[in-house]
């Protein structure tokens, strides 16, 4: 699989539902925006609820997942709160517009492998208590950004990444 074909597709799947939101755009709209034939499409996705899924994953796996031995993680919540906050239209019509694809539980997943991460070290074992605290408290974080994209008057996102400094740093520091 291309990498970079995969990511043609994204950036005109993203541009689309920025422009026409989430439910009005259709697999022929986005390969003709990335000018591939519609066929590929199904090469590498199912459908565009696959495509919503691969592009919400990979940008945070490209944010957070792969920064981990880069930068310091209150340098990885920023930069993904930033991320979020500078998507904010593809982000906010997705979530308003379907329910196939649970980004909030895709965004708790990352921010729970980056906790883990700094905490446990091979510490904890997978179903232990300490890894569903920190999931409990990922799928937290998430809830408030994703809530966040459907208010009215929303947060700035450096409130929001003050707020989730704070409660890693509390769970970093209660279970280390």
């Amino acid at each position: 699989m291309s990498y970079i074909l995969k990511k043609k597709i994204a950036d005109s799947f993203q541009g689309l539902v920025e422009d026409k939101g989430f439910k009005r755009v259709s697999i022929t709209l986005i390969m003709k925006r990335a000018e591939v034939r519609r066929q590929t499409f199904y090469d590498y996705f199912k459908d565009k609820y696959d495509l919503l899924e691969w592009v919400v994953n990979d940008s945070l796996e490209e944010l957070i997942d792969n920064n981990i031995e880069y930068l310091p993680w209150e340098d990885i919540i920023k930069l993904t709160f930033f991320d979020l906050s500078a998507n904010w239209r593809f982000y906010t019509k997705c979530i308003r517009e379907q329910n196939e694809f649970d980004m909030t539980n895709a965004m708790a997943e990352h921010l729970s492998y980056l906790t883990v991460q700094l905490i446990v070290k091979n510490k904890f074992q997978p179903d232990s208590p300490e890894v569903a605290l920190i999931h409990v408290m990922s799928l937290g974080i998430s809830q408030l950004l994703t809530h966040n994209f459907l208010i009215n008057h929303p947060d700035d996102y450096e409130l929001l990444t003050d707020k989730a400094i704070k409660a890693l740093d509390l769970t970093i520091a209660k279970l280390s």
